[in-house]
């Protein structure tokens, strides 16, 4: 689910680096939204892994999937992320 600027209104986005700006800037490079009904939150186990791994085979690995424990979807997130150029850009 990727909402429209009017669900980023009031949100913030954080870089890996540690910046923050706020979710609807413009110059906000790659915003990826985590807030409820996101991918982020609803597809992503709390272990990490995502809900296709917790199948009892994974199809993109060909390998047993993880199922010593449940999926249980993450809570979201209070930060959506963004990348800042910390890193350069090319």
């Amino acid at each position: 689910m990727t909402p429209s600027d009017d669900g980023l209104e009031g949100r913030r986005a954080r870089c890996h680096c540690g910046a923050e700006t706020e979710s609807t800037n413009p110059l906000a490079a790659f915003v990826e939204y985590r807030g409820p009904g996101s991918g982020w939150a609803v597809d992503h186990c709390r272990c990490g892994y995502s809900r296709i791994a917790h199948l009892k085979w994974n199809p993109l690995t060909g390998r047993a999937g993880i199922t010593d424990h449940g999926f249980e979807e993450r809570a979201p997130s209070e930060f959506d992320r963004f990348y800042c150029g910390c890193r350069g850009w090319d």
